[in-house]
This record gives structure tokens, sequence and C-alpha cells, in this order.
């Protein structure tokens, strides 16, 4: 059997039992093929290794999904400032359109008082240059 180690799935611990597979011996009997508790020690091998080949893939799943929980948390808690800060912005354009708006009307005020004064101002030195 060839393996390709650069696959994925070809994972260091799935090599090593190939290899243990492709070395495997058997205690032969006397009389009809093999021994029966040389065949079951070889299962249990290969059991074994698989059983930590999936205790190793549980736990790498339980730490990954531990991250993605953690990750997905910071996240909500980023929307969650996100959606806090753009409250505080509509706040801030808020309250910059009403200070606006009513240094406008102030502006506005000083204005017409301004012209008001140049107003009399200038009726009164006509006043004074005939007078």
């Amino acid at each position: 059997m060839y393996l390709n180690s650069e696959e994925p799935r070809h994972v260091p611990e799935i090599l090593a039992i190939v290899e243990y597979l492709q070395g495997m011996k058997f205690k032969r009997r006397v009389f009809g093929g093999v021994d029966i508790e040389s065949v079951l020690d070889h299962i249990e091998q290969i059991t074994l290794r698989y059983d930590t080949i999936l205790s190793n893939s549980d736990e790498q799943y339980n730490e990954q999904a531990r991250q993605f929980a953690m990750l997905e948390a910071a996240l909500a808690q980023v929307e969650q400032n996100n959606a806090a800060m753009d409250s505080h912005n509509r706040e801030l354009i808020q309250w910059y359109e009403n200070a606006n708006a009513w240094l406008r009307a102030q502006n506005d005020q000083l204005y017409q008082q301004a012209v008001a004064l140049w107003a009399e101002a200038e009726q009164s030195r006509r006043v004074y240059a005939t007078g």
C-alpha cells in the first residue's frame, strides 16, 4: 500500500499505524496458521492507537470549539461596542446640529443688532455733520 504523505488525512499517527501494520508478525501455530492470541494482541494495539487518535481529535475539536466560542463572544462584544459608539455618535451629531443652529440664530441676531447700530450711528453722524 502506498500512501502520499502530502495528503492531509495522512497524519503522522495514521502513518505510524500503517507502519505498524506493515511490520506486524504473528506467532505461528504448529498446525493451522497463526496463534489467535497473537492476532488479538495486534488488533488491540491497533485499536489503542486509533483510540488515541480519536481522543486527540476530540481534544482538538473541543479546544477549537472553545476558541470559536471565545471569538463569537468577542465579536458580540465588538458589535455591542459599535452599536453603543454609533448611538453616541448620533447623539454628538444631534448636539452639534443643535449647537450650530443656536449659533446661527445668535449670529443672525447679532448681525441684525449690528446693522441697527450701524444705521443709528450713520444717522447720528449725519445729524452731527449737518448740525
